[in-house]
């Protein structure tokens, strides 16, 4: 499975595995429990995760940076292979699966829409 972490819209942050429901956190904060819950939901472990994908766009500078944190730790602890993208490039599991083929960064770093404040 392939868990996605989207921080590509203002005001949402939202984590799901393909084929399943998005969720959506109250903050970035709530990250990384979410992603625990979800895991815990379907019986994963994260090493058992086929890979990670963040969504970027028009979304907080913190969540961006507080979503490719967490993808970077997942991926150097689990050897999980990792993307990042936009949503509207990344939709369907099938263009996450043709990214994930063809990465070979072993970290990502964040893309901001704009300056932080």
């Amino acid at each position: 499975m392939i868990l996605v972490i989207d921080v590509s819209e203002r005001q949402k942050e939202s984590v799901y595995l393909f084929g399943t429901e998005k969720r959506q956190a109250l903050s970035s904060g709530f990250l990384l429990s979410l992603i625990d819950q979800i895991l815990k939901e379907n019986n994963l472990l994260p090493g058992n995760l086929e890979g990670l994908v963040v969504l970027l766009g028009q979304g907080r500078f913190t969540s961006a940076r507080t979503a490719v944190i967490i993808a970077n730790t997942f991926a150097y602890v689990h050897a999980i292979p990792l993307a990042v993208g936009h949503s509207e490039e990344l939709s369907e599991e099938s263009q996450v699966r043709e990214k994930l083929r063809f990465s070979v960064s072993k970290y990502l770093l964040p893309s901001y829409y704009a300056e932080p404040n």
